[in-house]
């Protein structure tokens, strides 16, 4: 059946400031209102359970800042403001129900 959230390689184009590992990476990035930081998802997967960490690059100056592992797979990112805006899927099994998987939920994170 495959799974809805994408791994995929990233190649930063023109921009030699940051060097990034070549995969591990979701298909799901935010850009801020003046496209000075760049928020990428990073898998990270432990024992079968999901997983990211954002990867926030601050595009004028090349600094990064990897933030902490958090729970679930990223549905939508944005950024508002100063804050990371997502909306994430985290299994449950308990409240999950055949063809209606659960659950869904939104989260800010301040920017780095």
């Amino acid at each position: 059946m495959g799974s809805p959230y994408n791994f995929c390689e990233i190649e930063l184009i023109g921009y030699n400031k940051v060097h990034l590992a070549k995969n591990g990476w979701q298909d799901k990035y935010a850009w801020n209102s003046d496209y000075s930081k760049l928020v990428l998802v990073k898998f990270d997967l432990e024992n079968n359970d999901a997983g990211f960490r954002f990867f926030v690059i601050n595009v004028d100056t090349g600094e990064t800042e990897e933030t902490k592992r958090y729970f679930g797979l990223i549905n939508q990112i944005s950024i508002v403001g100063n804050k990371i805006v997502i909306n994430k899927f985290i299994y449950d099994k308990i409240k999950s129900e055949p063809g209606n998987l659960c659950c869904e939920f939104d989260e800010e994170f301040e920017i780095l």
